[in-house]
């Protein structure tokens, strides 16, 4: 199976569907961008979002402190903003 075809099975897509949220339109945009960050980053936000794990899973199974956890998650998700606007533009 496919990176697009696991991210698109994954239980965070069917959550934000079921919230009613329009995803449909922003699948392929939001995986792509994924797949052009570094592999670290990548990494750290399928594994919060996708995988649903928690910072405090996810920092004992890398061997770091919960909020190195969270700075990753934030500059992952700057690197994403980064992707997705330049692509927009």
């Amino acid at each position: 199976m496919s990176r697009r075809e696991v991210l698109r099975d994954s239980e965070w897509w069917r959550y934000q569907a079921d919230r009613g949220q329009d995803i449909g339109d922003h699948y392929e945009e939001v995986v792509t961008a994924l797949e052009q960050l570094p592999s670290i980053h990548r990494s750290v936000l399928e594994r919060l979002f996708w995988e649903r794990m928690s910072q405090r899973e996810l920092a004992a199974e890398l061997g770091i402190s919960q909020p190195a956890v969270h700075k990753r998650k934030q500059r992952a998700l700057e690197a994403l903003r980064e992707v997705l606007n330049e692509t927009r533009s």
